[in-house]
């Protein structure tokens, strides 16, 4: 599931991805100044992977780097190698069924051949009408049956014939109505009957058959021809069951059979219908369960065969209700609990069975408190210790039995803490070492074994990553 956010509201929201493993107490964690021979390309790291062999890739705004556990290599454009990746802006990495790394940029994407050390590479050209049809490569992602799928932002879909060698370009043409409805693509999920779902952003949602290759348009119930709010979708799932539900600015719409949506939207007098119809994303649980988040109108618990909902929302009226309205992301952990996080609300945890809510706050006054209030995401290590990322206060380790929390935070004082408290992601190695990237200042490398931690930052000299 794909979720589109208008930039604008991007910027409010001070969240980020935090993926942690270790097994040491606080008081145990020291951590090692690497020097700038190892540093990073550049410091604002936008996207971590861990390929099949182990080794770890991190993308950069300056370059591709690549970690082999002792050393780093960075790839980077070289305008007179044309084996050099395509462009140093790195906006995702993909490891296909077949081991193939794609990564793409802001110019063309870039296959790496392991065997050789090199890339090739694939980008528009004006007199190829089968090549690329535009270069800002939004996402990759492979079907049931291993087609290779390029979503571009302004250039349609694109299909990769790995046989010719070239791509299969699906734009909108106006006088064509069996093409997409328009070339801003927001989500892709598969049915399984194997035809993708396309969303736009704008033109609502298309149904695309991969084997006669034309998209069918699909109003939902309720479009009208000026109602550019229900165009405008945010996220598609297709659940366990093969149901496809549609989550868009003006409600929820459950794919019923061949051109039917049953809708769900607010009704103010009905205390059982959705919250609200900024609908961001829907999450299905293990138990079946169905999640959605709204923008400002809280959490809501889905039931499909009565079609109610059960809301959670702040107020005072409701002491166990969610921390704050507005919903960005759901966790399950192993033992079925749901972590929700907000927009500045901090972290909420809920019981399924209870429907109960505990609440998580910042509190100045408390130091076994959650550092910060503007939580992402979530992670539960091997050891079922639940990991919280903030943007702007460092790491929190949540305690169960008391149900506190212990912080790990940068402080300028002490060269052996964090390099920096705004994290943005996190991945774990088969060595069970932490790769921990910040905004702005570097990757931390963390050693779960002796509790050492590395700092690898950009060397201006050398041409490291």
């Amino acid at each position: 599931m794909n979720l589109y956010i208008d930039k604008t509201i991007l910027g409010n929201i001070y969240l980020s991805i935090i993926t942690i493993y270790f097994l040491l107490t606080k008081e145990n964690i020291k951590f090692e100044n690497i020097s700038l021979d190892d540093g990073l390309s550049q410091s604002v790291v936008s996207c971590i992977i861990q390929d099949y062999i182990g080794f770890m890739w991190f993308g950069t705004q300056d370059g591709l780097n690549l970690y082999d556990g002792n050393k780093f290599i960075v790839y980077k454009h070289d305008r007179d190698d044309v084996r050099s990746i395509t462009n140093n802006y790195i906006c995702c990495i993909y490891e296909d069924s077949s081991k193939n790394l794609w990564t793409g940029t802001e110019n063309g994407l870039s296959v790496y051949d392991r065997d050789e050390n090199c890339f090739i590479n694939y980008c528009h050209n004006a007199d190829d009408k089968n090549s690329l049809p535009n270069n800002q490569i939004r996402t990759i992602f492979e079907d049931s049956k291993k087609n290779l799928w390029i979503g571009t932002y302004g250039g349609g879909l694109v299909n990769f014939d790995r046989i010719k060698n070239n791509f299969i370009i699906y734009s909108n043409d106006e006088n064509d109505p069996s093409s997409p409805g328009n070339d801003r693509i927001t989500s892709v999920a598969e049915d399984r009957n194997g035809n993708l779902w396309i969303g736009t952003w704008g033109e609502g949602l298309n149904l695309f058959d991969v084997n006669t290759g034309k998209f069918s348009k699909y109003r939902l119930s309720g479009e009208e021809e000026n109602d550019i709010s229900i165009r405008r979708i945010n996220s598609l799932l297709t659940d366990s069951s093969g149901k496809l539900f549609v989550c868009t600015n003006n409600g929820l719409y459950e794919h019923v059979k061949e051109n039917e949506f049953i809708s769900y939207r607010n009704e103010p007098s009905k205390s059982t219908s959705i919250s609200g119809n900024l609908v961001s994303l829907i999450f299905e649980d293990s138990s079946k369960y169905y999640w959605l988040g709204t923008r400002e109108s809280g959490l809501n618990l889905f039931n499909r065969q009565t079609g109610e909902f059960t809301v959670f929302k702040t107020g005072n009226e409701n002491p166990q209700g969610i921390s704050n309205n507005s919903i960005m992301s759901f966790y399950e952990d192993r033992s079925g609990i749901i972590w929700v996080g907000t927009n500045g609300g901090g972290l909420n945890k809920l019981n399924k069975q209870s429907k109960k809510i505990l609440h998580y706050f910042s509190d100045a006054g408390n130091a076994n408190s959650l550092s910060s209030n503007h939580v992402y995401c979530f992670y539960e290590d091997g050891e079922e210790n639940l990991w919280i990322g903030t943007w702007d206060n460092g790491l929190n380790k949540f305690e169960r039995s008391g149900n506190t929390f212990v912080h790990y935070n940068h402080n300028d004082d002490d060269p052996d803490s964090l390099s920096h408290n705004m994290i943005t992601s996190i991945i774990q190695d088969n060595d069970k070492n932490l790769w921990v990237g910040t905004s702005g200042f570097g990757i931390n490398k963390l050693n779960t074994d002796s509790g050492k931690i590395s700092h690898l930052r950009k060397d201006s000299e050398k041409k490291s990553i």
